[in-house]
């Protein structure tokens, strides 16, 4: 039987939603309390390869348009199995290796060629025959499973690795990521991709600001 219900009703997935909203707030409100530099932990980009200089402006709207679209597409349109999410994932995930192959040439060169790489193969793909999903990989316990996982892994690359420089920032940051990338599944699973992908947004809209504002409010 597959996780998602047909009867989920408007005002169960405005609930839902707004949870997200109200809990991911808190969250940061609480680790910004407890740890005032908490958002200052670096992200693994800059393991992976020295980052070209951005326009603040560009890489803002990169945060808050760009990103969560190829990152929901990658870590969650997979969460529901059937073959048209098959190939939406398959062709996200050819996108980002192209992305992270050229982000080294500027960050909107990178994201046009995703944006590039990602159409051109789900076209293709689409003009393939329909891709056979077994019922076992649609049932509840196989897509908790993939929720779990996905989590762990898009909170992991988010980070870049030092094993000599780790703290409690660091263990509290990556918590973080793992809960808001487990309620974002959730989103997906319960209400669609396009309700992770806005509640991804707007998560990473208010990140921008939330400590400039907490500070201004409370110190």
């Amino acid at each position: 039987m597959s996780i998602i219900s047909k009867k989920n009703s408007l005002r169960d997935k405005m609930i839902l939603l707004m949870s997200f909203i109200l809990l991911a707030i808190l969250i940061d409100l609480l680790l910004i309390y407890l740890i005032p530099e908490y958002f200052k932990v670096p992200i693994k980009f800059s393991n992976i390869r020295k980052v070209p200089k951005i326009d603040p402006l560009y890489f803002k709207i990169g945060i808050v348009l760009f990103s969560p679209l190829a990152e929901e597409l990658v870590f969650r349109s997979i969460l529901v199995i059937n073959s048209k999410n098959i190939k939406l994932w398959i062709s996200s995930v050819l996108g980002i290796i192209v992305y992270l192959f050229f982000f080294k040439s500027g960050y909107i060169v990178a994201f046009t060629l995703l944006g590039i790489s990602f159409s051109i193969s789900y076209l293709l793909l689409n003009k393939m025959k329909e891709i056979e999903v077994n019922p076992r990989y649609t049932g509840k316990k196989f897509t908790y499973i993939l929720l779990i996982v996905s989590s762990m892994l898009f909170a992991l690359a988010h980070f870049k690795f030092n094993l000599d420089n780790y703290d409690l920032r660091y263990i509290l940051r990556l918590v973080d990521f793992i809960l808001i990338a487990f309620m974002l599944g959730i989103i997906r699973i319960k209400c669609g991709l396009r309700w992770s992908i806005i509640m991804h947004s707007f998560k990473n809209l208010y990140c921008i600001f939330l400590p400039s504002l907490y500070f201004l409010i409370f110190r």
